[in-house]
């Protein structure tokens, strides 16, 4: 099957409440083909022996190494000691995987279309789901934790607002996985996976990895109750002073198009199903030959903002 994809190919629904979502299940086989091999390719892929995102193919050796810097993991060790411990012993078979399995890789950042592994959060009694969050919390900074908060705190204002998916979108939608044994030697991880919230937490004694990340939200202020809750205001801020030291004169070379509408994009990022971005779930593997300018495409006279 192409993997061009142009608007076309991905019908949506002409009114609201028609795709095939109930609680936090979105059912495949009742979507448009093209759509429902778009939004399974996390599932076909999470399987195949993995490679790495590269330009050419072929992955460079060396890029990172393993050291002896970084944090204490010793918080969240004794948090994720905790989850599990508290856990009954039929929720822990499903709540706790080997480090190898295959599930590190399973994720959407859309509603699954498979019955995950894990705990999902609304579904454990509120002492569990304190100490899960409690795992996550000491694994995060101050900010990242609050960001993630706030992310899962607006999913469920964005079911208030458009008044549908209300059995999934809501702010505990989100299944929560162990990796390996909680050690402060050996290797062991977290995964948290939803709708606009996909972390994926590596201990290695001290050094920690999330990658991948995704967090969204829409909306990213909140109203009625949610007022005041905020996510992603800082993250715009500074790639709107980013694009705006571009010169404008130079647009051709870093911008794939003039807007995110499906018309003004590339047909590998027109569907409104999965599109506007290239390494989502399933990408593990991904070739992505450089694009863009060569150059530092901005204003002689502009301050370059850098972030990490």
């Amino acid at each position: 099957m192409s993997h061009q994809r142009h608007p076309g190919d991905f019908p949506l629904p002409a009114t609201r409440g028609q795709l095939p979502i109930v609680d936090s299940h979105l059912f495949d086989d009742l979507l448009p083909p093209e759509a429902a091999y778009e939004l399974t390719a996390g599932l076909r892929r999470h399987r195949e022996p993995y490679v790495g995102i590269t330009d050419d193919g072929t992955p460079r050796r060396g890029l990172y190494r393993l050291d002896g810097a970084g944090t204490s993991p010793s918080a969240a060790v004794a948090a994720a000691r905790a989850y599990l411990e508290g856990l009954a012993p039929h929720q822990r078979v499903v709540a706790a995987l080997p480090m190898d399995a295959p599930e590190w890789r399973l994720w959407t950042n859309a509603i699954p279309t498979w019955h995950p592994k894990g705990m999902r959060l609304e579904r454990l009694a509120d002492g569990d789901r304190d100490r899960a969050l409690a795992v996550i919390e000491a694994s995060l900074s101050p900010a990242g934790y609050a960001q993630v908060r706030a992310v899962m705190a607006l999913n469920e204002n964005l079911g208030e607002l458009i008044d549908d998916y209300r059995d999934t979108l809501t702010e505990f939608a989100y299944w929560f996985t162990v990796f390996g044994t909680p050690s402060g030697d050996s290797p062991w991880g977290w995964q948290l996976m939803g709708h606009h919230v996909d972390l994926h937490c590596v201990f290695v004694g001290g050094q920690v990895v999330l990658a991948p990340v995704f967090l969204g939200a829409e909306p990213t202020t909140g109203t009625g109750r949610f007022e005041g809750v905020h996510a992603l205001g800082d993250e715009t801020e500074v790639a709107l002073a980013f694009r705006r030291t571009l010169d404008p004169g130079r647009e051709d070379e870093f911008l794939m198009g003039p807007s995110l509408r499906a018309e003004d994009l590339p047909p590998e990022l027109a569907g409104p199903w999965n599109g506007r971005h290239l390494a989502g779930a399933g990408g593990d593997n991904l070739v992505l030959p450089p694009r863009g300018s060569s150059r530092r495409p901005c204003r002689p006279t502009s301050v370059t903002v850098w972030w990490s």
